[in-house]
């Protein structure tokens, strides 16, 4: 079985780059990643369009002057006729090559100082090296790169399956794919055992991979993957080494800066030396302010955070508490400084003060830790730390809203529920789970969360959660009431006169409802949030207003609320502006509803709204059409 797979793009693309003007090319990439198998392939595929095809590798930190001395044997230099110093043996193996068509292969290139040296002597000639560092000096000396990648699932199932000769396996099979990370080191090895003992159950096998990661993938009693990372980390220094102990401790494969920074207690200058190195050695891939690592590496690293506490398992759990306590803390501090104004619950929100950043870094580090959020969670669950969980979770709840992340909002409450028998937390989660589904069109789902966390809310008193209970069940009977418009339009248009009279008394007692739910939420709000939340229900009430043919009652509620919300709350007022249009338009008030409309659309565009702006743009164009006719 032939140990290359799968890249003959990149075979096309360098043996276009050697063959052409492009004489030096670097494979760069991580370990096990196939770099030194495309290098042979390559070698062995353009032996004819060279003379001479030299071989030199630095496996094993061998020193340059070996790999030069393994070159002039090559270009037929005897024993004793090598010279003793490098520059002699440099000068010699340039002499040797001169005029001819010569490919240099360097295979595991660890540091610019190993190949640098030799450029010199190889002018004329082809080099193709393979490096597992990030170096800058690739570019410095005119190196076209090519660097490498895991497979795609596809390709990686292709290569295990032409291996392992099994049928009737495809979901164990990308299932392997899986758990090995799409690496093809790893890929290989699962192959060719899995190919050797046939009998072994596809999914037993799995499983010991998923326990052991790349101790589980053994050919012949040896442990390559593992090898290779062990190299790699041993090549570390102290700082980088330690950074991939405590990041073991992080669940998941993918974090954020803001966590990476929290974990490590670095200064921001040696932080980021640190994750300079993690990079430059392919540990780490950055992507803006997000890390991520393969993950046979991060078992790796955390097999080896194990064995330094190995009779330690309460250090372990003391490092993990303290991870997402940390984490916690710091998300509980951005989404404070991001929503100023906004009361949180929870021991945590009364002891943090918010971080010391303005609302778009809080936003951006907030964004780009998003992928650890779910990880924690499920880390502080196993740790018992479900207090954790729900302040987090409540604390994030508008960041949800606002970036339109139903799904997950929805997701964390139940989650955060799950884990939680607190009457506070129970009443706070089962609130903006209702919102979650109202942000999803779950009327139902709304009213049933909202109605639930209701009777905690009169049961603890509290004033500010009944009002917003309130606010919830009225938008719930309102989506219920649009549903019901649009049936009732249907009906009418299928002649169903009396079925569609029966929807519009429906509908007009959903609309009732709501706008009886946002008088009441008006009474019951309370605290420092009451401002808003007295403009927030004005335009409701407003908006359900004009839904159930109440023009005059909707401008009212409409004009009240946008003398509630201040200047900087330019979403909610881009919205009361296109209602505003709207109500101009119920009333014939025709010029009056284009200027408002146009107006409205300019607000929406600069508050960045698309779908109301994508309304306001159908509904303007649709308005100007009657004027057009009319006149």
């Amino acid at each position: 079985m032939s140990a290359f797979h799968n890249r003959y793009d990149e075979l096309d693309q360098v043996r276009e780059w050697l063959t052409g003007a492009q004489k030096w090319v670097a494979l760069t990439g991580p370990a096990g990643i196939g770099k030194s198998v495309l290098q042979l392939e390559l070698a062995d595929r353009l032996g004819a369009d060279f003379e001479r095809v030299l071989y030199g590798s630095f496996e094993g930190a061998v020193p340059p002057a070996d790999v030069y001395a393994e070159l002039l044997r090559q270009l037929d230099v005897a024993e004793d006729d090598l010279p003793v110093s490098d520059p002699a043996r440099i000068a010699l193996i340039r002499r040797r090559c001169a005029g001819s068509r010569v490919l240099v292969v360097l295979d595991d290139v660890r540091v610019a100082g190993q190949f640098t040296g030799l450029l010199p002597a190889l002018k004329g000639c082809a080099v193709l090296l393979s490096c597992r560092q990030k170096l800058e000096a690739l570019a410095f000396h005119g190196f076209a790169e090519l660097r490498l990648t895991e497979f795609s699932e596809d390709a990686a199932v292709e290569m295990v399956s032409s291996m392992i000769a099994r049928t009737g396996e495809p979901a164990e099979v990308r299932e392997l794919v899986e758990v090995c990370g799409r690496l093809p080191l790893a890929l290989r090895a699962a192959a060719a055992y899995l190919h050797t003992w046939s009998e072994v159950p596809m999914r037993e096998y799995i499983a010991r991979i998923r326990q052991d990661g790349a101790g589980g993938l053994e050919v012949d009693g040896e442990k390559p993957v593992e090898a290779i990372l062990r190299v790699t980390f041993t090549e570390l220094s102290p700082a980088a080494a330690q950074a991939c102990r405590l990041l073991a401790f992080l669940p998941g494969t993918r974090f954020g800066l803001c966590t990476v920074t929290e974990l490590l207690g670095l200064e921001e200058a040696a932080r980021d030396a640190v994750l300079r190195e993690l990079e430059r050695a392919f540990v780490l891939h950055r992507e803006q302010k997000r890390f991520s690592w393969h993950r046979l590496t991060a078992q790796y690293a955390e097999s080896v955070a194990r064995a330094y506490l190995v009779e330690l398992p309460q250090e372990i759990t003391r490092i993990q508490t303290g991870i997402v306590e940390r984490h916690a803390r710091r998300t509980i501090a951005l989404a404070k400084a991001l929503y100023p104004d906004r009361e949180l619950e929870g021991p945590l929100a009364a002891e943090i003060p918010p971080a010391e950043v303005d609302a778009q870094v809080a936003r951006r580090e907030l964004d780009a830790d998003a992928v650890t959020l779910r990880e924690m969670q499920a880390l502080a669950q196993r740790l018992g730390r479900g207090d954790l969980i729900w302040q987090v979770s409540h604390a994030l709840c508008r960041w949800y809203y606002d970036t339109n992340r139903y799904e997950e909002l929805v997701d964390t409450r139940r989650f955060a529920l799950s884990v939680t028998e607190d009457p506070l937390a129970r009443m706070v989660l089962l609130n903006e789970l209702g919102h979650g589904h109202e942000g999803l069109g779950r009327p139902a789902e709304a009213t049933a969360a909202f109605e639930d966390s209701l009777t905690p809310a009169r049961e603890l008193r509290h004033p500010r959660y009944l009002a917003a209970c309130l606010e919830g069940l009225g938008l719930a009977a309102e989506q219920q009431g649009d549903q019901s418009a649009t049936a009732r339009r249907a009906a009418e248009a299928a002649g169903e006169q009396s079925r569609a009279a029966d929807l519009a008394t429906e509908q007009s007692a959903h609309y009732t409802r709501a706008a009886a739910l946002f008088a009441e939420a008006e009474e019951t709000a309370a605290g420092p949030t009451r401002p808003r939340a007295l403009a927030l229900y004005a335009m409701h009430h407003g908006r359900i207003a004009r839904k159930a043919g109440d023009p005059h009652t909707a401008a009212t509620k409409l004009d009240e609320a946008k003398c509630r919300f201040t200047a900087t709350d330019t979403g909610n007022l881009a919205r009361i502006r296109l209602e505003r249009a709207r109500v101009h338009r119920a009333l014939g008030e025709r010029s009056e509803a284009e200027t408002a409309y146009r107006d409205a659309l300019a607000q929406l565009i600069a508050a960045d709204i698309p779908d109301k702006r994508e309304e306001a743009q159908s509904e303007l164009d649709a308005l100007r059409q009657e004027l057009d006719e009319q006149s």
